[in-house]
């Protein structure tokens, strides 16, 4: 049994567009790259969606969290945080200006 040959992300990419610049000739640059349908298909809409980082190594198998989602939930709840604070802030300073308006009138 024959093994595929691995394309590197550019030549992916290339295939990609050569065959979205010919598509009445996908089948024949599908039979000259080696390349099977399903697969063409897949590098595609990885390209269109995430560029040549898309046609990078795509290992299989379960997906774990990106790298620094753990960060990015933290500064979420700061910035919780600091936007309740700043509301109560804003609350504060709307009752104190008018506790002044009101002693400023009599």
């Amino acid at each position: 049994m024959d093994k595929k040959k691995e394309y590197s992300a550019e030549e992916k990419m290339d295939i990609v567009l050569a065959i979205l610049k010919k598509p009445k000739k996908q089948k024949q640059l599908l039979g000259k790259y080696d390349v099977g349908l399903s697969t063409y298909y897949k590098w595609k809409n990885r390209f269109i969606h995430s560029g040549l980082a898309g046609l990078e190594e795509y290992k299989r198998g379960p997906k774990s969290k990106p790298v620094g989602q753990e960060k990015i939930q933290e500064i979420a709840k700061q910035l919780k945080a600091a936007q309740d604070r700043n509301n109560e802030l804003a609350t504060e300073l709307e009752i104190l200006k008018k506790n002044e308006s009101w002693s400023s009138e009599g």
